[in-house]
């Protein structure tokens, strides 16, 4: 998407990712609206969202296979 990071690949972050535009495609569904009501579409609401869905994120079965396939040196679990 020619976003620039400083982020090194890890699973974790990917997890973040799917979480992060998962809450984006929520609060649009919900409130088609919700953009043109904020400044921010990283606000509180979207913010809190996110942590929720990435939490739940983890607790699945294929998320934990999954991490479980990762080299060591890349991953850092978060269970």
């Amino acid at each position: 998407m020619g976003v620039k990071t400083e982020e090194v690949y890890s699973f974790p972050n990917f997890v973040r990712t799917i979480a992060h535009e998962t809450a984006h495609c929520l609060l649009i569904d919900y409130d088609p609206k919700y953009l043109e009501r904020t400044n921010d579409p990283h606000n509180e609401i979207h913010q809190m969202l996110t942590k929720q869905l990435e939490t739940y994120l983890w607790t699945l079965s294929e998320i934990k296979e999954l991490a479980d396939l990762q080299p060591a040196s890349i991953i850092n679990k978060q269970n």
